[in-house]
Order: C-alpha cells, then structure tokens, then sequence
C-alpha cells in the first residue's frame, strides 16, 4: 500500500491538466478538496449572510457537473457515495448546495502528517543517539567523531568566509553559531530559497533536515550541501522528488565530503 503525503497547490486548478474531461472518481474528490475553504467566512446569498466554515463550500450541482464534464445527475449520485462512505456530507435546496469535507483537520492541520513523519524520525535519531544503537552512532565513535570535529576545528572559519561573501556585518554570536535568514520564516523576505523550502516541508521538516543545510540558489539551479550523512540520506529519499516538482528549477544534492582522521 503507497504511504506518504504530499502538499498540494490549489492553483493545480488552473492547470491544462485540470481542463481535460470528464473527471475520474478521484480528480472529482481532489477538486472537492482544492475548492472547500481554508479558514472561516462570511458569503451574502440572496441577503442572507451564511457562515461557511473552512473545510466547506457552497457551490451547486450544476456548477460541478459544468467542472467535472458530469450530468447533474452524476454529480449527486457522486456525492452520495462520498457521503455514505463518510469523506464528505452536502445539503441541498433550491438556491444552493453546501459541502463539507469529513475530518478536514487531517488534511489542513499545523502539524501535518509529514510532520508527524519527521517528528518521529528526529525523536528516533535522539534515542538512537543516547543510546548508541544504530550503525551512524557506532561508526562516529569510531572515528572521533568527524562531524563534532569539523565543527569545532573548521566552523568558525568557514563562517567568516561566509560572513565575507554575504557582506554581512553583524557579529557572530557567542558559540559561533552562524546568522542566517531563517528568522524570515516568520514572515520577512518570503521569496527566498529558505522560505520556499520551508513552506513546502513545513515546520518541523525544515527545522530537523534543512536549518543546518548550506543552501544556495544560482540561476539554474538550486544547491542543497546536508550538514552529516543522515540528513544527506533523509533529504534524498523523502524531499528530493517533491523539491524538484514544486520548485522552479532542478535540486543539486552535493553529497558531504568525509573527513579523513590522520
């Protein structure tokens, strides 16, 4: 059975792949949850003014029929089989049709189930770490610990080459922790690379594979430099693809160059 979630943009709607009908069962479902709100509003009919929540949308079954390339009749039978299935419940009169999506937090919550994925993958690499059971963590005792000697012998030089580069004069901070422009996210420069990212993996996705990354965007291409080898890996297998799909132009993963202990 395929697992996953992918984030999908409602602007897919004005797509020529959306102009071509009619709709499969499928596409029908997925316009239902492109269109439906995505927070609470308010819509005057007829000098009646109507709460539509997010998670709901007032349309008619002729307009989804004129949508979808279905009859009317089509339509109805459509939703009732969503309905009795419990995806969806719709009421209809004679000026409109209401519906609304069944567990519509499942699909638009804060913390999506990419998140969850993430978030659980970290807490793992956590345990992992303490308790020393996995390959990464026995291979690091190994060898001194290659990426907490890079940081420590090789991080503040490289910062201030990139503070030179970026011709940025504010300080470092005390532990030498590199200023970046993630504090952006919060709503500051929205075009940049980072924010782009971000918006696609969301908050914990970001926070846990790409903070640390050292990201950098040409005219063709956009090149992501994973900080240790987990982060290289988990970034491959579960960003790579929808990356290059979402984003304008083609994701360069350069592997991490490994630091030979003398």
């Amino acid at each position: 059975m395929a697992e996953g979630w992918i984030k999908q943009y409602r602007a897919i709607r004005e797509h020529w792949l959306w102009s071509d009908k009619p709709f499969a069962r499928g596409q029908a479902f997925d316009d239902l949850l492109l269109m439906v709100n995505h927070q609470d509003n308010k819509v005057l009919i007829d000098g009646e003014l109507i709460l539509v929540k997010k998670g709901q949308r007032i349309t008619s079954l002729r307009s989804l029929g004129e949508s979808w390339g279905w009859s009317v009749k089509k339509v109805k039978k459509f939703l009732e089989l969503l309905q009795n299935d419990n995806m969806i419940s719709f009421e209809c009169d004679t000026k409109k049709t209401l519906i609304t999506i069944q567990n519509w937090s499942k699909y638009q919550e804060k913390e999506t189930v990419l998140d969850v994925e993430n978030r659980e993958i970290a807490e793992n690499e956590e345990t992992q770490k303490k308790h020393g059971g996995n390959t990464e963590e026995t291979q690091k005792k190994h060898t001194g610990n290659t990426e907490e000697t890079q940081k420590k012998h090789g991080g503040k030089q490289t910062r201030m080459i990139k503070k030179e580069k970026n011709d940025n004069n504010e300080k470092n901070e005390e532990e030498g922790e590199e200023k970046t422009s993630h504090s952006t996210l919060d709503g500051q420069d929205r075009n940049s690379i980072e924010n782009k990212i971000f918006d696609i993996v969301g908050d914990v996705g970001f926070e846990t594979w790409f903070k640390q990354c050292d990201i950098s965007e040409t005219d063709k291409h956009i090149v992501i430099k994973p900080h240790n080898e987990l982060t290289e890996i988990t970034i491959k297998k579960k960003y790579l693809e929808i990356l290059n799909a979402l984003l304008d132009k083609n994701i360069l993963l350069e592997e991490r160059e490994e630091v030979k202990m003398g």
